[in-house]
């Protein structure tokens, strides 16, 4: 993670398919706050937006775009690993994530990163909380909204366009490999 990419989305981004802020980090003693981080890691997974995506908390940015920046108290965060833990045991497929104390101007900032996430759609594998195994969300502009029949529909399209792009077609042409390199 790039830290002065951080500050830059801390200072100037807005809430989009591959950022998300909080203005308070999530609640690791309440399975409810557990599950919308859960949430969150799903609908930001299943967003069309390349590359990784973020959770940054101790940021709120109003809709007027007014910025409420006041970090978060660092010793209600969790270890990176537990964290990850909950991510895996609770949302298929895998997803990697980090993450990590920032400081800046005094305050400190959680963030999480979201790795890739080219494996769409992820949902979540088991019962948790109120949610039901199978639960999915996507994010949409700032938004995390139920995922879509057509969105699901995407998904799969540009997933078998990608594996079918793959393939390699040889063959003997007068007793010679042909390829096309």
């Amino acid at each position: 993670m790039q830290d002065n990419i951080i500050i830059d989305y801390i200072n100037n981004e807005i809430e989009n398919e591959f950022i998300d802020f909080k203005m308070k980090i999530y609640d690791w003693s309440n399975t409810k706050s557990k599950a919308d981080f859960l949430l969150d890691v799903i609908s930001l997974s299943n967003s069309n937006a390349n590359g990784d995506k973020y959770i940054i908390t101790g940021v709120k940015v109003k809709p007027d775009g007014e910025r409420i920046i006041k970090g978060i108290d660092k010793t209600s965060a969790e270890d990176s690993a537990v964290y990850q833990e909950l991510v895996t045991e609770n949302i298929e497929p895998s997803i990697s994530i980090e993450f990590k104390i920032l400081s800046y101007n005094n305050q400190d900032f959680g963030i999480f990163r979201i790795f890739g996430c080219n494996d769409r759609p992820y949902l979540l594998k088991k019962k948790y909380g109120d949610y039901e195994s199978g639960y999915i969300k996507v994010r949409r502009g700032s938004r995390n909204t139920n995922i879509s029949r057509y969105i699901i529909d995407s998904i799969y399209k540009e997933k078998i366009m990608l594996t079918s792009s793959q393939f390699k077609i040889s063959g003997i042409i007068d007793g010679k490999i042909s390829d096309d390199k």
